[in-house]
């Protein structure tokens, strides 16, 4: 008897996982990258906070 709702459960479970491999998904139409460390010099006030010279070189640290 306690097995009829353990199978609904089961069953009703399984076929949620499987409902996501049918989604697909658009691909993107443009990507929008806010400013971060890697593409940021850091200039503030004619001080520069990175480890770059004028050049576009490394500069030692």
């Amino acid at each position: 008897m306690r097995k009829a709702p353990l199978m609904r459960f089961t069953l009703a479970s399984l076929t949620l996982a499987c409902s996501q491999a049918f989604a697909t998904p658009s691909p993107y139409s443009s990507m929008i990258v806010f400013g971060d460390s890697l593409s940021d010099a850091g200039q503030f006030g004619g001080v520069r906070f990175t480890n770059r010279d004028a050049n576009g070189n490394y500069a030692p640290v």
